[in-house]
């Protein structure tokens, strides 16, 4: 969000990933294009969510993982279209990756199924013991992780998680 206090021009920017974490997407394009060149390109890799959702169904499958990672919003890929259009960019591409990153989202499921079914009672003290690579942090983590994995999936399953691929040009 202070890309402007940089003092620098750039020619190009990538993103990716990250832009789920700004508090606010329009602001940050808006800044990102304040600091780049007329014909320098950026690269935005987005976690959005779909058009359209009610409220509900972003309060029963997004909030909750949204909460574990700690974004504070995800917006959409039409938004976007929009914040790039006001902020002087010129669209050269913009692609819905979900078919390509399916297997990301199935392996991280998996996984997490896998390490649950994996974990007994018996296996907290040896967790839980500071001498040990995991300890305690590491058993909240997991209690943390394992419903986002949850909810990712579900977003997924449910098309309200988009990974979109956006490419833009400065005018």
């Amino acid at each position: 969000m202070k890309v402007d206090e940089l003092g620098q021009m750039f020619d190009a920017v990538v993103c990716m990933d990250a832009e789920c974490y700004l508090p606010n997407k329009r602001l940050a394009v808006k800044k990102i294009s304040r600091v780049m060149e007329p014909g320098g390109r950026l690269l935005l890799l987005a976690w959005c969510k779909q058009s359209g959702l009610t409220h509900i169904q972003e309060e029963i499958v997004l909030h909750p993982f949204m909460k574990y990672w700690a974004i504070p919003s995800l917006e959409t890929p039409a938004n976007y279209r929009k914040y790039f259009e006001h902020s002087d960019f010129n669209i050269l591409e913009i692609t819905d990756l979900n078919d390509q990153v399916r297997r990301n989202w199935e392996f991280g499921y998996a996984s997490a199924l896998s390490g649950i079914k994996k974990l007994s009672r018996k296996d907290f003290p040896r967790l839980i013991w500071k001498r040990m690579v995991l300890g305690s942090e590491g058993v909240r983590l997991i209690k943390e992780q394992f419903p986002a994995a949850v909810y990712i999936k579900v977003g997924y399953d449910t098309g309200f998680l988009r990974y979109v691929y956006f490419l833009v040009e400065k005018r």
